[in-house]
């Protein structure tokens, strides 16, 4: 209902978006010249005046006209056109500029056109973030005028009169540019009817529901609880189907957890599914072009280890260079995970003599001086150079770079249901329990910590825990 509306002004704001960078773009070409000191000669008898040099950046002009586009979908700034948020329009637009800038200074080493017009970019940005965020501020006066418009108005009915109820209503009454008009609640208690909730009627209980949609203008009706007949509810969505009105229901009404709600059709079959983890599939797909990245320039950037460690390795220890270990992925997928062995061959097996020994709280299992690491195998564990060959998995799709660090099933088999939503998501190498503290942390506030990874996920958050990650790993700290 309120996606819909604000999809409706999205060309809009994407078009005000389009014509601010040409504009930007005309202008900044001229003063960068201007700045640099360089002039425009046509021929040798003729300089082409400063303001009509837009042609001098021309092969930079699609990556710096598209690229801010691309960057403020993908961080959600026209999700918010209808919203009276400065500090958010502010942010929005602030964070797709700076992915911009980084893209482009990366874009340097191959496209040396970039780095030629370094003046006008460093113009480009600031203008362009002033341009942006004067077109939000724009648009919102434009969506409160075009809510004057009946027909652009959602008069909506709620079935209901519990807080959650009064709390959606309140909501809608004092953020007028949702576009969306109360029309009145319906109640399950009869003694309620004929009552206000704030300035909001009761108009009549669930049986009148049908009379109620003929005398009043109801657009959609939104079903936030006080009915637990499964029949009733089915009774009133098939009286919306039949007269046209939009049904749609508050996933409070099954759990104050869930995040987000997508309806799915497929050929005959329609669903709405309740979602307790809702990450972007497009943010995803940037992670995982991401993780494939980096994980290919540090294997390549680390290729003397994979000499050095093996041999180091094998002369310190019989067996084999690798250790492959059966770790539980995302919703139970089971995968190979692997490791420089730091242990001697078969230390698995010497796990029961040494579970009294255990200093973690929890199914896990970690000690300080474990008796079977080898000579080098407490070196390669505190400094995380074990943890390389997990590059590999990351390649593979097995893990993420950053992600919560995959158990294994024995343990698995001993958590409590809230502790198993950790596994809602591709597990990685470093995550934040490793910044945080690692070892030092009880079991329950490392399960936490990776809820809070899961629930805030973002692709900022994900380069500041790598940034983090080399810190801890050059203090060595919480290794064991």
């Amino acid at each position: 209902m309120i996606r819909k509306q604000q999809k409706y002004f999205f060309p809009l704001q994407l078009l005000l978006d389009f014509a601010s960078t040409l504009v930007v773009y005309a202008i900044c070409a001229p003063m960068s010249l201007f700045i640099s000191g360089r002039q425009l000669a046509a021929s040798p008898d003729f300089t082409i005046p400063l303001p009509f040099a837009w042609g001098y950046f021309l092969n930079i002009a699609p990556v710096v006209l598209i690229l801010p586009l691309l960057f403020l979908y993908l961080t959600n700034s026209y999700i918010y056109t209808g919203a009276k948020k400065l500090r958010w329009f502010i942010y929005s637009t602030g964070n797709a500029l700076v992915i911009t800038a980084c893209v482009l200074l990366s874009l340097q080493m191959v496209y040396p056109a970039v780095k030629e017009a370094r003046s006008f970019i460093t113009l480009f940005f600031p203008l362009s973030w002033l341009f942006f965020i004067v077109n939000r501020l724009l648009m919102v006066e434009i969506v409160l005028q075009a809510r004057k418009n009946s027909n652009l108005i959602k008069h909506l009915l709620i079935i209901g009169t519990d807080k959650d109820a009064k709390a959606a209503a309140h909501i809608f009454e004092k953020n007028p540019e949702l576009g969306i008009k109360m029309t009145g609640f319906l109640t399950a208690n009869p003694e309620e009817v004929g009552s206000t909730l704030g300035p909001v009627p009761v108009l009549g209980t669930v049986d009148d529901f049908a009379g109620i949609i003929s005398c009043n203008v109801v657009d959609s009706v939104l079903f936030i609880g006080g009915i637990t007949d499964i029949t009733t509810i089915r009774t009133i969505s098939l009286q919306c189907e039949a007269v046209g009105i939009d049904f749609g229901f508050s996933a409070s009404v099954f759990s104050q957890k869930f995040i987000s709600i997508t309806a799915e059709q497929i050929e005959g079959i329609s669903a709405v599914f309740l979602q307790s983890v809702a990450h972007s599939p497009e943010k995803m797909f940037f992670k995982r072009l991401f993780d494939i990245a980096v994980s290919t320039a540090l294997i390549v950037g680390f290729a003397p280890l994979w000499i050095i460690i093996p041999a180091w390795i094998r002369r310190t220890s019989p067996g084999p260079v690798l250790y492959s270990q059966e770790r539980v992925g995302k919703h139970g997928r089971l995968f190979s995970m692997y490791k420089f062995r730091t242990m001697i061959v078969d230390a698995d097996k010497m796990l029961d003599k040494l579970t009294h020994l255990n200093e973690m709280d929890g199914p896990v299992f970690k000690i300080k001086n474990d008796p079977r690491f080898t000579s080098i195998g407490q070196f390669l564990r505190q400094t995380s150079i074990d943890e390389l060959p997990q590059l590999f998995n990351v390649l593979r799709g097995d893990m993420c770079l950053v992600g919560p660090r995959p158990p294994i099933m024995k343990e698995v088999l001993k958590y409590t249901p809230w502790q198993k939503k950790r596994l809602a998501v591709v597990p990685g190498i470093t995550c934040l329990w490793q910044v945080t503290g690692r070892n030092e942390i009880k079991f329950d506030e490392w399960m936490q910590l990776d809820l809070q990874y899961i629930e805030n996920w973002s692709l900022t958050l994900d380069l500041k825990i790598l940034i983090r990650t080399i810190t801890a790993v050059l203090l060595r700290r919480g290794a064991e």
